[in-house]
C-alpha cells in the first residue's frame, strides 16, 4: 500500500510525461492550428483530456497529502503545548496556529427530515432555498419539453454551441 505522498509523486510523473509529450508533438504549428492535420489536433485533443483527468487525479491527491500533513502539524504542536508557530522558507515568514474544522453531511433520504428541522429554527429557515440545477433542467427541458416538440417557456433562455463528442474506441 502507497502513502498519499507517493501516489501524488506517480501522478506528478505522469503530468510531467504528459508535458514533455505535448512538448514533442505539439509545435507552433499545431498550437495554434494552422498547416495541421486532423489526426495532429486530434491527438493533442486527446492528450489535453488526459491531462484533464489527471489534474482532477492531482488535485485529489495533493488534498490528501495536504490535510494530512495539516493534521499531522496541528497533532505535533498541540502535543508540544504551542498556541502558534512560525517558520521561514524563501524569505517568507509563515505563521501556524492548531484549528479544528467541523464537516457534517445528511444522507439524501434524511433531506426532509433536515428541511422540517431547519425551519423550526429561526435561522435555520433563511437556508432552505428551492433550487434546480442547471443541469437537471437542462435534461428536463431536453427529454420532457423538446423531446415532445414543444418550445421552452421564454423565461428560460437556450442557446446551442457547437461540441465534440469524443469516446475512446475499442482496441483492435
Amino acid at each position: 500500500m502507497t502513502t498519499p505522498l507517493e501516489d501524488l509523486q506517480v501522478l506528478v510523473h505522469k503530468a510531467q510525461a504528459l508535458v514533455d509529450e505535448v512538448h514533442q508533438t505539439a509545435g507552433p504549428a499545431v498550437m495554434s492550428g494552422e498547416g495541421t492535420s486532423f489526426a495532429a489536433d486530434a491527438k493533442l485533443y486527446i492528450t489535453l483530456k488526459e491531462f484533464e483527468v489527471l489534474g482532477k487525479e492531482l488535485s485529489k491527491a495533493f488534498t490528501l497529502v495536504e490535510d494530512g500533513l495539516s493534521a499531522r502539524i496541528a497533532d505535533k504542536m498541540n502535543a508540544a503545548e504551542l498556541e502558534t508557530g512560525q517558520i521561514e522558507v524563501g524569505g517568507l515568514r509563515y505563521n501556524f496556529t492548531p484549528d479544528k474544522k467541523l464537516f457534517i453531511s445528511c444522507k439524501k433520504e434524511d433531506q426532509p427530515t433536515l428541511i422540517n428541522w431547519l425551519r423550526t429554527h429561526e435561522k435555520g429557515k433563511e437556508l432552505i432555498k428551492e433550487t434546480v440545477h442547471d443541469k437537471t433542467l437542462q435534461k428536463f427541458v431536453t427529454d420532457e419539453i423538446l423531446g415532445a416538440g414543444e418550445l421552452p417557456p421564454p423565461f428560460i433562455k437556450t442557446h446551442i454551441v457547437n461540441t465534440l463528442s469524443v469516446r475512446k474506441a475499442p482496441s483492435k
